[in-house]
């Protein structure tokens, strides 16, 4: 039977495997999501994605597969295989499906379908297909080859059963030719009248339907016909009587052969859809039928996920055409689908548009393969796909997906416009507020965004920007009765948003909101140094509900304009400095120039000049020594060339040692790299407000300077290096008290600078610091420039490059996981008011108890900032009876005579002019004797309230942040 030539129903039972194929992937496309694991690996075979359907195949989740290899999860003995389609796919051949395996998680093999492509997106490039599992199918092919051999068995039967009935074939051999040439199908005779019943059923019934032939033969083609299609049968009999009572009035032969389709009950009584063709043989109808049941259940799949998608779907012909619409596409384009299904796509959409994508669809038909791009179309953008298909009628068609972008879009233009604000500041505070604010009105829109700054010294509220200004707008007024003012005197809360302000008082008493008729305000207040200076604000003439992403979009503008403000402050301080310096070095200047005069003069005089030369840089060096500062000066080598006393005295290395050399050779400067770094700051013109210095004396002792640096010209104008000049900040356990380790320690303060400073000092003298805050963490982070300390905030949200807690039982367990691991560990918990604001104070309590005790366990040491504002006294009585107070904080028990207590004075002013105070300068200032000089230091130096240090041969006098304390209390007093 092979070598002879396909009939025509063979040929479309081709066509239609092969549009079932087509269905079945388009089916596959809109729901790939559902059954069949889709994954994503690197170039290397790492997964990086792997969908949740890989459970229901393999068992395993989708984090135990992400990160590893997919060698991991294939049969040793076909990673050859997997390699080389790992090769050809990155070298971007097109790899088609392919049958593998991957091993299960308890080790048995399952039998899937592999599917992938390279995909490339930017600069990353990735593999990514879909797997899925075929072992029903494999069961069905394995059921399938037994049915073949059962059938084989069969067919012998039927061989010597038609052998008897061989005389029969011979007289009908056109029937026989028709049922030999069509086995695969279910093929039937049954006689010609209009209730046909069956004399003859194939083998192939039992197959598909269940029933062996002896089931049938007999019975009425009618009794198995779906109720409603029994009448589509019928007429198809009536017109085939009808043409066979023509044949036999004309003695012409008809050749007549219709296709129907209708449902068919099985044995099982479950509904097939057949399509049968029908021929008339001699007197008898030969029915040929195909089961295409699967793809019609393929066709109703697709038509659900087609008219339920949220994604605006569209099937177009080459020609442009519409063929059909989902509700989502119809409702977009505001046309009913009955008035597009028919028209052309070019009449549907703007002339650019249509074209444009009718011209992709073609490219998507040409290639056979799916076309993207985006377009705009009435203020809305899309991103299109184009998926080419079979339409219903067999032909070559494109299925067009098109996903509203529009809301990613306006976030990427936004997040565009902050990344080109950001990038225009400058270096002129003042001119980025402006930019700031025009960038967030840019952005938000409404009627006006403005920064309204309260100016204290002239009583005014000032406008130091503002994006769309309205006519009249006065840019200075008097504060009273604005809510910006209000925003900046009484808001502690942060954020103040008015969505409607009718019925408010400002629609009465703001000037601004009556003269423009305003009706809803978003504002931030700008803080400068803990203090509430200014009002970041949106304005609108409509009602208005801000989102949450406006509300953050303008809270992280605000803190872009208080990071202005605080630069402005820094750059202010910077420039009176700058202003000092230059007066200085004018009146520096007139002094050599007038030595000049006099050296052209009385040129007579030159070894007198010289000596005048000689004795004025004494002079010079005499004041770089004599000078309380600490001074250094590195050229353009990055070289010593100034190195003070009080840089001997601070560190122990004497000028030979570090003059002429380089700072990274220096034992004495620890953090040399970013020294380095700060001097090419300062010689490109970038402007730092101050630099902290970690210096290494020779005793092994570390020192932190906070200097200012300014580079040194020649009179040439051009640069020889660059001056620091600033002071020792570190503390040591003489000014602040001695710690003990294993111990915990109250902090009461309204500042938490003192703690900071503490923190800082420890964290110099070699322990590890943990810093617990809430705040900006640029900022926080910027504090512990000079040592290594780690931070945590206390938030619920994350904040890049930092670790967050938001619990106390977080809290202690930070804590716990902390002083575990380190030798020396120091923790600092500042801000105790958002741990009172969200918890009990009864559950403070408790989880401090449990802190303490890990401290205690640890050898650990605790400091707790405690602002009493925050705090009654019975609560403050509760942590003071649990933590220990600083020793440089503990005063109760000194006291002091006037004479004792006026030395204390004298200590304390001469420290504050970083004056060296001695026994000696002591004895000479009250007019005592050496002996009464050491009474009553030894008496201060007992009670904590000074220390002394030895400088070389002689001592000096140092007065302790205990001393300070009783000092400030009593003048309180």
């Amino acid at each position: 039977m092979e070598d002879k030539k396909q009939p025509k129903e063979k040929l479309k039972s081709q066509s239609s495997e092969e549009m079932l194929r087509q269905l079945a992937e388009k089916y596959e496309l809109l729901a790939e999501n559902t059954i069949d694991l889709i994954f994503q690996t690197t170039k290397t075979g790492k997964f990086t994605y792997v969908s949740s359907s890989c459970e229901r195949i393999s068992a395993y989740k989708p984090e135990e597969m992400i990160g590893k290899r997919f060698t991991g999860f294939v049969p040793k003995k076909e990673w050859p295989r997997y390699f080389g389609i790992l090769k050809a796919t990155l070298s971007g051949k097109e790899i088609g499906s392919f049958e593998t395996h991957v091993v299960h998680k308890d080790g048995h093999l399952v039998p899937v379908e592999f599917n992938g492509k390279l995909v490339r997106s930017g600069k990353d490039v990735f593999i990514q297909g879909v797997m899925k599992d075929i072992t029903e199918r494999k069961k069905a092919e394995e059921t399938l080859q037994k049915a073949y051999g059962e059938l084989e068995t069969r067919v012998k039967e039927r061989t010597a059963e038609l052998s008897k009935t061989n005389k029969m074939l011979r007289e009908t051999g056109e029937r026989y030719r028709l049922i030999t040439e069509n086995t695969s199908d279910m093929i039937a005779l049954a006689t010609f009248t209009l209730n046909p019943t069956y004399t003859y059923a194939s083998p192939s019934h039992e197959k598909i339907v269940g029933y062996v032939p002896e089931d049938l033969i007999g019975k009425s083609c009618f009794d198995l016909v779906h109720q409603d299609d029994k009448k589509k049968l019928f007429s198809l009999l009536r017109k085939y009587i009808g043409a066979d009572g023509k044949k036999l009035s004309t003695g012409k032969d008809l050749d007549i052969s219709e296709a129907i389709q209708y449902r068919f009950k099985d044995k099982s009584g479950n509904w097939h859809y057949l399509e049968s063709t029908v021929d008339v043989v001699g007197n008898e109808l030969l029915i040929i039928s195909k089961d295409f049941t699967e793809r019609r259940m393929v066709e109703e799949n697709y038509k659900i996920l087609f008219n339920s998608s949220p994604d605006a779907l569209m099937v177009i012909a080459k020609d442009g055409e519409i063929l059909s619409v989902n509700p989502s596409m119809a409702k977009g384009l505001g046309i009913s689908i009955k008035e597009l299904v028919g028209k052309s796509i070019h009449k549907i959409l703007p002339k650019g548009v249509g074209e444009k994508r009718t011209i992709i669809g073609r490219k998507a038909l040409e290639t056979g393969e799916i076309q993207e791009n985006e377009d705009e179309r009435d203020g809305k953008y899309f991103h299109n796909i184009f998926v080419p298909i079979f339409t219903s009628d067999g032909e070559n068609g494109v299925q067009v997906i098109a996903r509203d972008i529009t809301e990613s879009k306006n976030a990427e233009k936004k997040i565009s416009k902050l990344n080109e604000c950001f990038l225009s500041l400058g270096s002129d505070a003042r001119k980025n507020i402006e930019i700031i604010v025009n960038a967030a009105g840019e952005i938000l829109g409404g009627a006006c965004l403005l920064y309204n700054r309260l100016e204290k010294e002239r009583g005014l509220l000032c406008t130091w920007g503002i994006w769309n200004e309205p006519e009249g707008y006065k840019p200075e007024d008097d504060p009273e009765g604005h809510i910006c003012y209000d925003v900046i005197r009484g808001n502690k809360a942060g954020v103040v948003i008015i969505e409607d302000l009718s019925g408010t008082k400002y629609e009465k008493i703001d000037p601004n909101v009556k003269k423009y008729k305003l009706k809803s305000y978003l504002g931030y207040p700008i803080r400068l140094k803990g203090e509430e200076v200014g009002s970041f604000c949106l304005c609108d003439v409509k009602k208005r509900k801000f989102t949450q992403d406006e509300i953050k979009i303008m809270g992280m503008l605000a803190q872009a304009v208080a990071n202005e403000e605080e630069r402005k402050l820094a750059q202010d301080e910077l420039q009176k400095a700058h202003d000092e310096l230059e007066e200085r070095v004018t009146e520096r200047t007139a002094e050599l120039s007038i030595t000049n005069e006099v050296l052209q003069i009385e040129i007579t005089e030159h070894n007198k000049a010289e000596e005048e030369i000689k004795r004025t840089k004494d002079y010079l060096d005499n004041v770089i020594d004599s000078a309380s500062e600490f001074m250094l000066v590195v050229d353009m080598n990055y070289k010593v060339s100034t190195w003070n006393k009080t840089a001997e005295r601070l560190t122990g290395y004497k000028k030979r040692e570090v003059l002429r050399r380089s700072i990274n050779s220096l034992d004495v400067f620890l953090n040399s790299k970013n020294l380095q770094d700060d001097i090419k700051n300062i010689q490109n013109g970038v402007k730092i407000p101050f630099n902290e210095l970690i210096l290494k004396s020779k005793t092994g002792a570390k020192k932190l300077v906070r200097a200012s640096g300014s580079i040194v010209m020649e009179s040439s104008a051009n640069q020889t290096g660059v001056l620091f000049v600033g002071k020792e900040i570190t503390q040591d356990s003489e000014m602040r008290g001695k710690l003990l380790q294993g111990n915990s320690y109250l902090i009461v303060d309204k500042s938490n600078t003192s703690a900071l400073n503490l923190l800082v000092d420890l964290s110099v003298s070699g322990s590890d610091g943990l810093f617990i805050t809430r705040g900006d963490p640029n900022v926080i982070q910027s504090m512990f420039q000079a040592v290594d300390a780690k931070v945590i905030m206390f938030s619920r949200d994350r904040y890049e490059g930092f670790e967050n807690v938001s619990s106390l039982g977080e809290l202690t367990a930070k804590i716990k996981e902390f002083v575990a691991k380190k030798s020396k560990p120091v923790v600092l918990i500042d801000r105790v008011d958002y741990l009172l604001t969200n918890f009990s104070f009864k559950a403070f309590v408790k989880s401090l108890y449990e802190i303490n005790s890990i401290i205690s366990t640890h050898n650990a040491i605790l400091l707790m900032r405690v602002n009493s504002d925050i705090l009654n006294a019975s609560q403050l009585a509760f942590i003071e009876e649990e933590l220990k107070s600083l020793p440089s904080q503990r005063i109760d028990a000194v006291e002091l005579d006037d004479q004792v207590y006026g030395v204390l004075t004298f200590i304390d002013k001469q420290n504050k002019n970083n004056v060296l105070v001695s026994f000696k300068k002591i004895s000479q200032e009250f007019s005592i004797s050496k002996v009464t000089t050491a009474k009553r230091l030894n008496m201060l130096d007992e009670g904590g309230l000074i220390f002394i240090k030895k400088q070389g041969k002689s001592k000096t006098v140092h007065i302790s942040d205990k001393g300070k304390l009783l000092l400030s209390g009593r003048e309180a007093v």
